[in-house]
C-alpha cells in the first residue's frame, strides 16, 4: 500500500507531462519569401527581350546535326554542331561556322530556329573534348 501512495501520483505527474507537451507550428503570418522576385514558374518561359539581355549570342540555325549526346543520373546533355546559320546578335567574339554547342534539351532541327546561346558554364572537361564554347540558354523562350 505504501509503494502504491509514492508511485501512483508519480504516474500521474508523468502522464501529465508527457500529454502537455506543445508542438512550436510557425505562423504563417510571419513568413517571408526573399527570392519573391526570383522565382519564376517553369511553364511561363521568358520573354524574347529577356532572353536577348541573357544571352551572349543569337544564332539563326539554317542546318543543325546532332554529334552527341550523353545521360548520367537525371542530368542528360546533347553536343549539336551548327553546320550554317545567320548571326543575329554578336558579342566581342568571331563566329565561324561549324561551330559545336552543348545543351541540356533536345534541339528540333527546324530551320530559321533562334538559338540564345551563352557561355559554357558547366561540363568544362567538354571544352576540349569537343571544341564547345557555347551553351543553349536553359530558359523557355516564349515565341516573337
Amino acid at each position: 500500500m505504501k509503494n502504491l501512495k509514492i508511485y501512483f501520483p508519480l504516474l500521474i505527474l508523468l502522464t501529465f507531462l508527457n500529454n502537455c507537451k506543445n508542438k512550436y507550428e510557425r505562423p504563417d503570418q510571419y513568413s517571408i519569401d526573399l527570392f519573391q522576385n526570383e522565382q519564376r514558374n517553369d511553364n511561363q518561359g521568358i520573354s524574347h527581350k529577356e532572353a536577348l539581355e541573357l544571352s551572349k549570342i543569337v544564332i539563326i540555325v539554317d542546318s543543325l546535326q546532332l554529334l552527341d549526346s550523353y545521360k548520367k543520373k537525371n542530368n542528360s546533355f546533347f553536343v549539336y554542331k551548327i553546320i550554317s546559320g545567320k548571326v543575329e546578335k554578336e558579342s566581342n567574339d568571331t563566329i565561324l561556322f561549324p561551330i559545336n554547342i552543348l545543351s541540356t534539351n533536345h534541339l528540333n532541327k527546324t530551320k530559321n530556329e533562334r538559338l540564345y546561346l551563352e557561355d559554357l558554364k558547366s561540363y568544362k572537361l567538354m571544352i576540349k573534348d569537343f571544341n564547345i564554347r557555347y551553351q543553349v540558354l536553359e530558359f523557355k523562350i516564349n515565341d516573337l
